[in-house]
């Protein structure tokens, strides 16, 4: 399930490089003020490379082994044995009142929650939208039927 946010994320870090390469070659060309536009240029250029990269992969991917969530600043996995169930929230908006975001939410066995945040989408809806909760339902139908048969509710003393 790839993230609704990539291309933005894309075209943001497209920009951020674009300003870097700019400030550098301009500076460079121009023989003017070249090691100011070069420090401020090049962590402009390393920044959009990196972003670029990442954008490019952001979603959550799910096998038998568990759920990879591939978000901007880094990837976490989750084992299916350590996911307890699958939820959606609409949360209201914190500046645009009118705007909810629509995430998936797993609910860890530690008790603690992982919002799988490259899915989030904005609704104005008082409704968690339908395609957000098609994805969940997709991660609560590998949630069971890859979660080991021993974690199962109702199957507490079966081994097999």
């Amino acid at each position: 399930m790839s993230s609704p946010w990539r291309f933005v994320l894309l075209l943001l870090a497209l920009v951020f490089m674009l300003v870097g390469f700019v400030m550098i070659a301009g500076a460079i060309a121009d023989r003017e003020a070249v090691v100011s536009s070069v420090v401020t240029g090049t962590p402009a250029l390393v920044l959009g490379g990196f972003g670029a990269c990442r954008s490019l992969i952001m979603g959550v991917r799910y096998s038998p082994d568990g759920i990879e969530v591939r978000q901007l600043e880094c990837t976490r996995r989750f084992s299916w044995g350590d996911v307890e169930a699958v939820h959606t929230r609409l949360t209201p908006g914190d500046i645009l009142v009118f705007l909810g975001q629509a995430d998936i939410v797993l609910l860890l066995k530690s008790g603690d929650e992982e919002w799988l945040s490259p899915l989030a989408v904005y609704s104005f809806s008082s409704t968690v939208p339908k395609s957000v909760e098609a994805k969940a339902d997709a991660l609560r139908a590998a949630l069971d039927l890859y979660r080991p048969r021993v974690d199962r509710p109702g199957d507490a003393g079966n081994t097999a």
